[in-house]
Formats: C-alpha cells, sequence, structure tokens
C-alpha cells in the first residue's frame, strides 16, 4: 500500500472520530438516555426483534434499541430499509455518466444528500453515516470538503447539496429552476433515487430529535446487512397491534363519524382563526394564519390541476418491475406508482415499512391521519393533505365530518379535541417546523396522554409523514380527484 494511500485512511479515521466520537459499546450511549424511552442492550433488543436468518446479534444503534420492545417488526424493516438506502447505487443517466466534466459519481451524491438533510437537522447520527459511506467508497476528499467547506465540492455535488437542504427545510419552494437542472443531469430514475434517500434522511432525523437521541453519533460505520425470516414484501406476516385506544380519543372521532353528507351549498365553512377570542390564546400559529380554510380548500382543487415535474408511469410498465405481492391490484396512488416505477427496490422497501406499521401499531384511521394532515399543514404540502382527507373518509367520516374535523385544524384551536389528540398535535407540529427543539417534556406530554406504546406509534408516524410530504413536494405531483384509496 502506497504512503498517499496510508494517509488517505488515516485522514478518513480521524474525520470520522471527529464526527462520532469516542464509542465503548451499549453502555456509553445508554448513559445518555436515561430519560423514556430507554434503550435496550443490543443483546436484549434482537431477542424482542423477529427472528433473523442473517445478521442477528449486530451491533444496533440506538434508535432500533429504543423501539425494538414495542415495534419490533417496524424496527426490522427499517433496518433494512436502512441497509438499502445506505448500499443500493444512484444510478445517474448514461449521457452524464459519460460526461467528461463530471467529477462526482452516484455514490458520492448520495451521501452528500444525506451529510446535507443531516446538517440542517443537526443529526450527529446523519453526519457520521454519510461520512462513513464515503469513506466506504474511496470518497475520503468529498467527506473532507463537506465538513469544512461544502460550497467547495464540485458543482454537481453543491447543487445536491444546496437541493437537499432546501427540501429538508420546506420542499415546496423549491423552484422548478432548480429542479429541472439536476434532472437534467441526473435522468429521472437518478432523481427519483435522490429524492427518496432525502426523504428517507429528514425521517430518520426527525426519528431521532422525537426520541431525544439524534446527538449522538452510533450509526454503524458498515450498514447492517441483516434479513428477517418472516420478512415479506407487503409485511402480511406481521402480527395484528394489541393496542387500546382511550375512549376519550374515540369519542372524539365518533362524533366526527356522525356528521352525514352536508347539504348542498355554495357557502364555504367559516374558520378564519382571528374569528375568535379562543383562537388569539394560541401561539406558534402565525405562519397558519396567512390562509383561511376556504383557501386551504382552494389550494387542494388547485393541486388537482398541476403539471407534476416527472411523468407517473402507467401501471402496465411497473407491476412486473416490483417485489410480487407488494399490491392486491392495479395502483391508482400517483405517489406510489412514481416511487416504485422509477425506483423497484427502494421504493417498495418504504412502502414495506408503512404497511408492517400499519398492521403492528394499528392506529385509528382518522386520528392518524388528522395528525398527519397537521404535518402538512405545517409543510403547505397540499397533495398529501388531500390523501390525508381521502384517509379519513375510508377512516368512516363523511364529507361534513371532513369538513368539521379539518376547518378545526386548519385553526389551531384545538379545545374542542380531546386532550391527547391535542398533545399529539401538538407534538406533530412542532416536529415539523422545529424538529431540533424538540425536548423531554414534549415526549412526556404525549406519553401521559397516550400511555408508553402508543405514544412512541405517534412518534414513529409523525415522523414518517414527513418522508411523504418531501416526495410529493419534489416532484409536484398532481392530486387525485377520485378517492385513491377506496376498496
Amino acid at each position: 500500500m502506497t504512503f498517499i494511500r496510508l494517509r488517505a485512511l488515516f485522514l478518513f479515521a480521524v474525520s470520522i472520530l471527529c464526527v462520532t466520537g469516542p464509542s465503548n459499546g451499549d453502555d456509553s450511549v445508554l448513559s445518555q438516555t436515561k430519560a423514556w424511552p430507554l434503550a435496550s442492550e443490543t443483546q436484549t433488543a434482537w431477542e424482542a426483534l423477529p427472528n433473523a436468518d442473517i445478521g442477528s446479534g449486530t451491533k444496533l444503534p440506538t434508535w432500533a434499541r429504543m423501539l425494538a420492545r414495542t415495534l419490533p417488526h417496524t424496527t426490522a424493516a427499517c433496518l433494512e430499509l436502512e441497509y438499502l438506502y445506505r448500499t443500493e447505487p444512484l444510478i445517474i443517466a448514461p449521457k452524464v455518466d459519460a460526461s467528461p466534466s463530471r467529477s462526482v459519481d452516484g455514490r458520492q451524491l448520495a451521501s452528500i444528500a444525506r451529510f446535507s438533510v443531516a446538517t440542517y437537522h443537526n443529526s450527529a447520527y446523519g453526519r457520521a453515516m454519510a461520512i462513513s459511506d464515503l469513506g466506504r467508497n474511496d470518497s475520503s476528499s468529498i467527506a473532507a470538503t463537506l465538513q469544512s467547506d461544502p460550497s467547495k465540492l464540485p458543482p454537481l455535488g453543491y447543487e445536491v447539496f444546496l437541493f437537499a437542504r432546501q427540501m429538508s427545510k420546506l420542499g415546496r419552494d423549491v423552484s422548478d429552476e432548480q429542479y429541472r437542472s439536476l434532472q437534467t443531469q441526473l435522468g429521472d430514475e437518478a432523481m427519483v433515487g435522490l429524492v427518496l434517500r432525502i426523504a428517507q434522511g429528514c425521517f430518520q432525523d426527525r426519528l431521532l430529535w422525537a426520541l431525544g437521541i439524534a446527538e449522538i453519533a452510533d450509526a454503524n460505520e458498515e450498514p447492517i446487512y441483516v434479513h428477517f425470516v418472516d420478512s415479506t414484501p407487503n409485511g402480511a406476516n406481521t402480527p395484528t397491534a394489541l393496542r387500546e385506544d382511550s375512549e376519550e380519543l374515540l369519542a372524539s372521532i365518533e362524533s366526527d363519524k356522525q356528521l352525514s353528507a352536508p347539504k348542498p351549498t355554495t357557502q364555504q365553512p367559516s374558520t378564519d382563526p382571528d374569528s375568535t377570542e379562543r383562537s388569539k390564546k394560541h401561539k406558534g400559529f402565525e405562519n397558519w394564519r396567512d390562509m383561511s380554510f376556504p383557501e386551504l380548500k382552494q389550494y387542494l382543487t388547485a393541486q388537482q390541476e398541476r403539471t407534476p415535474r416527472i411523468a407517473v408511469p402507467e401501471w402496465e410498465t411497473i407491476a412486473s418491475k416490483i417485489p410480487q405481492g407488494l399490491y392486491r391490484r392495479p395502483l391508482q396512488i400517483r405517489w406510489s406508482r412514481v416511487v416504485v416505477g422509477y425506483q423497484p427496490k427502494l421504493g417498495p422497501a418504504w412502502i414495506k415499512c408503512l404497511r408492517v406499521f400499519e398492521q403492528e401499531a394499528h392506529q385509528n384511521r382518522v386520528f392518524e391521519e388528522s395528525v398527519f394532515w397537521v404535518v402538512t399543514r405545517g409543510l403547505k404540502c397540499f397533495y398529501c393533505m388531500g390523501h390525508c382527507e381521502m384517509l379519513m373518509e375510508v377512516g368512516g367520516l363523511q364529507r361534513e365530518g371532513i369538513d368539521n374535523r379539518t376547518s378545526r385544524l386548519s385553526s389551531g384551536d384545538w379545545e374542542s379535541f380531546s386532550q391527547c389528540e391535542q398533545a399529539s398535535f401538538t407534538f406533530a407540529k412542532k416536529l415539523t417546523e422545529s424538529p431540533t427543539q424538540m425536548t423531554q417534556a414534549d415526549r412526556d406530554s404525549v406519553r401521559q396522554r397516550l400511555g408508553e406504546t402508543r405514544a412512541l406509534d405517534l412518534i414513529w408516524w409523525s415522523s414518517r409523514c414527513q418522508f411523504m410530504t418531501k416526495v410529493s413536494d419534489a416532484f409536484q405531483l398532481q392530486l387525485e380527484t377520485e378517492n385513491v384509496f377506496a376498496d
């Protein structure tokens, strides 16, 4: 091995130590997480996880050891997801790959994007992961530039860095010019792959902040290659959860279910947040007051008329590419057709996580879509907001019940909701808009209202919503006019 090679490896090892800090195994991390929820030892966490035929016993990051007891199957799916997203190459279109001016490859771009997302979220875990992946791909010089001055990256690398940062902050504000510039250089398949990695980083970093461990840099230097025996593409082997919801929560939802479809009228629901004295007491809703509820409905209608930034594949062209059994019938959801059509490995891996969590947590549909609605309102993602309303209908609400619930959500005056709903909405809003400000008091609030297990369900779900909105906003997808979730 040459002196230059040895020197590069030494510098990379130093950079990893600077990012991650010293590690003495589980105990050193456990000492930092005495507050709820307490992380299990690796061995105890593996005992809680489903049976693995590959990778069992491997050291687990703190987030996995915190979730293993209550969400074992979801944790397993997320471990498989992290491995795939760290190792699957980002394949740039051949016309770009042949360009002599391109000085960064797809693997480097994926790590640059992950580092940018982690930098925005101040996630030591995400930064350590990105730097480690660059080291495995012989990109120590890129790693050093990222940590010192990202503006000195090669032009395409810096463009990806800025795109990922804007996506992390507010994906809706990515300009057509910014998107088109990267799309032209990368091609559609790589562009979807890049966006999915950004979305996964946003999900993961929000999950870390929600758990209170974003500052623990214990990402494995080598991605954890693990496979679980009963793992299926659609999560069919996931046992149904045995969880209970409070009577107060169920009564709140039942009251909206009792509202029948409204009589034809031209009058929109009046929910101007300044129309009542009570709503003026609520702080932190200043950015929500830039539009009334009728204006929100107009944005939803406008989303149905948008021209998407990417062609949505027809079902016939993607059915043979995706894992067998993932879908029971032709897929109508444009979001899903984009992610599985252009990325038949990365897309289904995320959808598997959704299926497993849905089965394992088995949350009340109206409740979870109300939480998601709060996230979409904070990010102004009207495609996902439209899907929230469709799924509220699947959950048993008619049009008047949906309007009643969403108009109260949009006002910021949540006093008419149950105590556990109020705590959950507040938690989701803060995680969306100020993730680095999450505190143990925020976690204790939902823990006290929802209970131990349901609070962790909420933490995962609120983080999951960040993934969905990033994809929708990046591609400016056209909202379907029919309920694509109805059987």
